[in-house]
C-alpha cells in the first residue's frame, strides 16, 4: 500500500508540473496576442479639454520634427488618450524651467515628463510612474576617477535648468554647476569644448551624442539614481488626476508597445523569432528533463517496492510452509496416540481431533471441526460433556471425568477423560483440550 501511495504522489507531481508549464505557456501566448487587453473602467468626467505642459526637447519621448512640430512617445500616447477618452488634449512643449514655472502659476492643467521628488511633492499630486530613467555622469575618456557623485567635487558640471539632477547634486554638496536651457544645449557646449563633464538622463544623452557623433569620446558612470516619469497636477486637483489615470488605463499593452517600437525600433525579425524559438525549446527541454527524472524516480521506487513485496511474499511462504510442516507433525503424533484426543474453543466448537476420536464419532475430522457436542452426540451426553467443559473453563484447572459414549456399532464405552484449559500468550483461556 505504501508503494501505491508513493506512486500516486509522484503522479500528482507530474500532473502539477504539467499544469504549471501549460498555464505558463498559455499566459505567455495570451500576453503576446495582438490586441489582447483586459476591459478597463470607462471615463465618466465633466472635463472637456486638458492643457498639458512638458519639456520640448527630450528624445525619444518628445522632440521637434524638421518642421518644428512636436513628436515622440509622449505625443503619441496623449493622442491615443484623446481618442480613448473623447477629451481634447492641448500640448504645450517648452523649455523645462519655463514649463515648471508656468505650471506652478496655474497656467496648465497637467505637467508631463516630470520626476517625483520630495520638493515637487509639495506642489503636485502625481500619477503612477510610466517610465524609468537612469541619470548618469558623462565625462571625456581622457579623464579617469569619475565613479560617483563624490568624485565630481572640484569639477564644473553642466546641468539643465530645472532638472531633478540639480537638487540631487546640490544636496550632495556639488555646487559648481553650469546651467543650460536644454540637454541639446549641453551637448553643443560639450562639442565646442565649453564644458567637459555633464549629468544627464540617459535617453536624450544617447540621442544627442550619437547625432553629433561624439559618443566615442565620452564614458559614463553607473547611474547616480534612477528617476521615473510621471504626470502631475497641482496639489488637490484629484478630479483631473483621476481622469488622466483612467484615460491612460484605457490604452492596451499592445498599443503602448506599438508606440515604443515606433520610437525605439526593434531587433531584426530573425533574431526575435530565434529568441522565441529558443525560449519555447528551452521550456520543452526543461519539461522533458523533469518528466524523465520523475519517471526514473518512479521506476526506481516501484522496483524497490516490488522487491520489498517479493521478499515479504517469500517470508510468508516460508512461514506457511513451516506452519504446515508443524501442523502435519502434530497431527501425525496425535494420530499415533491410542487415546482419544480432541480440542475445542471456549464456545464448545470443535477445532481438531485425532484418529481415535474420529473412529469413536464415526466421521472424518473435516466433518467434526466446526460442530458442537449437540451436533455429534445425543442430548443427554452432550449436556454432560458441556457441563464438564464449563467447569474447567471457569476454574481454569484440569479435571478428570468419567464419561460414557457409544460407538457407531452401538457398543457403549466408559472413558476417564482428562480435560485441561489451554491458554494464549497473554495467559487467557482460549479453549480446552481433552484426552
Amino acid at each position: 500500500m505504501k508503494g501505491i501511495k508513493e506512486t500516486k504522489f509522484y503522479e500528482k507531481i507530474i500532473i502539477y508540473i504539467f499544469t504549471v508549464i501549460t498555464a505558463f505557456a498559455v499566459i505567455t501566448f495570451v500576453s503576446n496576442i495582438d490586441g489582447f487587453a483586459l476591459s478597463k473602467e470607462p471615463i465618466n468626467s465633466t472635463i472637456k479639454s486638458i492643457r498639458v505642459v512638458l519639456d520640448d526637447n527630450y528624445p525619444p519621448f518628445i522632440f521637434k520634427d524638421s518642421k518644428g512640430n512636436p513628436q515622440g512617445i509622449i505625443v503619441d500616447q496623449w493622442k491615443l488618450w484623446e481618442k480613448k477618452t473623447g477629451i481634447k488634449v492641448e500640448l504645450y512643449p517648452m523649455s523645462w524651467n519655463m514649463a515648471q514655472a508656468d505650471m506652478k502659476n496655474g497656467k496648465y492643467d497637467a505637467i508631463d515628463t516630470i520626476f517625483q521628488n520630495a520638493e515637487r511633492e509639495k506642489l503636485y499630486d502625481f500619477t503612477k510612474a510610466y517610465a524609468k530613467i537612469d541619470v548618469n555622469i558623462f565625462f571625456p575618456k581622457e579623464i579617469s576617477g569619475i565613479n560617483g557623485v563624490d568624485s565630481l567635487k572640484g569639477f564644473s558640471v553642466a546641468v539643465k535648468s530645472g532638472d531633478a539632477s540639480v537638487s540631487y547634486l546640490l544636496s550632495n554638496n556639488i555646487s559648481d554647476l553650469r546651467y543650460y536651457n536644454s540637454y541639446e544645449d549641453i551637448i553643443n557646449a560639450t562639442k565646442s569644448g565649453e564644458v567637459s563633464i555633464f549629468v544627464m538622463d540617459m535617453p536624450p544623452a544617447q540621442y544627442f551624442m550619437y547625432r553629433e557623433n561624439i559618443q566615442n569620446k565620452f564614458n559614463y558612470s553607473k547611474p547616480l539614481y534612477t528617476g521615473e516619469f510621471h504626470r502631475g497636477v497641482l496639489k488637490g486637483n484629484t478630479a483631473m488626476l483621476d481622469t488622466i489615470e483612467k484615460g491612460f488605463s484605457l490604452i492596451s499593452e499592445k498599443e503602448y508597445s506599438e508606440i515604443d517600437t515606433k520610437w525605439y525600433g526593434e531587433a531584426h525579425p530573425s533574431n526575435k523569432y530565434l529568441i522565441y524559438l529558443l525560449y519555447v525549446l528551452g521550456i520543452i527541454l526543461l519539461s522533458f528533463l523533469i518528466l524523465v527524472m520523475i519517471n526514473h524516480t518512479l521506476k526506481r521506487k516501484v522496483s524497490e517496492k516490488t522487491k520489498e513485496l517479493e521478499d515479504t511474499v517469500d517470508v510468508l511462504k516460508e512461514s506457511q510452509e513451516r506452519q504446515a510442516k508443524q501442523t502435519w507433525l502434530i497431527n501425525s503424533l496425535l494420530d499415533t496416540i491410542p487415546d482419544i484426543i480432541f480440542y475445542k474453543n471456549t464456545e464448545g466448537v470443535y477445532l481438531g481431533c485425532n484418529l481415535q476420536f474420529q473412529k469413536l464419532v464415526g466421521a472424518p475430522e473435516k466433518e467434526i471441526v466446526g460442530k458442537t457436542d449437540y451436533d455429534i452426540f445425543d442430548r443427554e451426553n452432550a449436556a454432560t460433556y458441556i457441563e464438564h467443559d464449563i467447569e474447567v473453563i471457569e476454574t481454569k484447572k484440569a479435571k478428570t471425568y468419567d464419561e460414557v459414549d457409544t460407538y457407531p456399532n452401538g457398543e457403549k464405552i466408559c472413558f476417564g477423560m482428562l480435560k485441561a484449559p489451554y491458554l494464549d500468550a497473554e495467559g487467557n483461556i482460549i479453549g480446552i483440550i481433552v484426552k
